[in-house]
């Protein structure tokens, strides 16, 4: 194997670490949009009923 086959396996390696690597982060960051989003709605319901006011998601369709 010569010194340029190397360098390529060890390039194409790198980028399919790296491509792992982004896609786990891609994907717990839309995990955490998801539960963001979630947290969202509950504190809205809160709120309206806590202050005696009609839910601001009330018709809405459940998520």
């Amino acid at each position: 194997m010569g010194a340029g086959a190397r360098g390529l396996l060890a390039v194409s390696a790198a980028a399919l670490v790296a491509g792992i690597a982004i896609g786990f982060v891609g994907g717990a960051f839309r995990w955490c949009l998801g539960i963001a989003d979630r947290w969202r709605f509950e504190l809205l319901e809160w709120a309206g009923r806590a202050h005696g006011k009609q839910s601001p998601s009330a018709g809405a369709h459940d998520r």
